[in-house]
């Protein structure tokens, strides 16, 4: 099965690694993300304000553009690979199930666009890697196992929070890490992995941003991680800038690298990694050392 796919802004922009390994990952293991031929920003943060329409208008246009691509695919689904995305696209569909008067309102509103039905289906990538494909199909597919490679899975708060959106257990999520060890990987835990790395507050409170981030790889240090590994690109940012100012600050003595999975996945299913590899030493060091090369 094929898939409409929403990008979103931020997978155009500062995190098109995301974007560019999972479109190939997903050719890997046999299916395509299908990019909605028009799009506009999802509008960033869910507007919690039960009166509020015009903050709604953006989201509401992409589900209409991928009921009308689904018509062409046979299918209802929509998946995205940003957090936020997903958290705005998911909510906003929600919010018209469970309440007609607004998808109505809505449509009338919007006279120059089909109605939207409210019959989308909103899935992150790992939803469709986990439920459609398979832990043991792509166990099947790996062709470079990361045997060895200690891994600490990073969800941030944006996939499972609140719990009407969440498509894995808020307290003790699994399903990124059984995606990890199907790859071979050693998956550690960490109990901060759903806990915030300080979101947008990295514009207007950069310090508090610091604070999340320190917690988080303190922890992720000292259980000796060699990545962590994470689905969202301002969670990527965030852990990254973050651990840079908080080395020159002297609060951590070294850097733990920072990659998505959608990456870590196209080094272990490619055929050929090589190309990849050369942009991951830290990777390729770790997995000659340990046996997995």
């Amino acid at each position: 099965m094929d898939y409409p796919y929403y990008p979103g802004c931020t997978l155009k922009t500062t995190g098109k690694k995301d974007e560019e390994a999972a479109l190939e990952v997903a050719k890997l293991l046999g299916f395509e993300l299908k990019e909605l031929p028009t799009w506009t920003c999802c509008g960033v943060v869910y507007n919690l304000t039960s009166d509020v329409m015009a903050d709604h208008l953006s989201a509401t246009r992409t589900l209409i553009r991928a009921q009308e691509m689904g018509r062409e695919l046979n299918t209802n689904k929509l998946v995205t690979l940003c957090s936020m995305c997903y958290n705005v696209l998911k909510q906003v569909n929600l919010m018209y199930k469970n309440n007609p008067d607004k998808l109505k309102n809505v449509n009338m509103f919007m006279d120059t666009e089909e109605d939207y039905l409210g019959n989308i289906e909103i899935l992150h990538f790992l939803e469709v890697l986990y439920n459609d494909i398979g832990p043991e199909k792509i166990r099947e597919k790996v062709k470079t196992p990361l045997k060895g490679l200690k891994v600490d899975p990073y969800y941030g708060c944006m996939l499972l929070r609140p719990k009407t959106i969440a498509f894995d257990n808020q307290d003790a999520p699994h399903i990124m890490g059984d995606l990890l060890s199907a790859l071979g990987a050693t998956v550690i835990e960490n109990p901060m992995t759903v806990e915030c790395c300080g979101a947008h507050q990295i514009i207007t409170n950069k310090n508090a941003v610091l604070s999340c981030v320190e917690r988080i790889v303190t922890i992720s240090q000292k259980k000796r991680s060699d990545v962590i590994v994470t689905p969202c690109p301002l969670c990527q940012y965030n852990l990254t800038t973050g651990q840079k100012a908080l080395l020159e600050k002297g609060k951590i003595n070294h850097m733990t690298p920072v990659i998505y999975l959608s990456e870590l996945m196209r080094i272990s299913l490619a055929e050929n990694n090589e190309n990849y590899l050369k942009d991951y030493s830290f990777i390729k060091d770790k997995l000659q050392e340990r046996g997995g090369l």
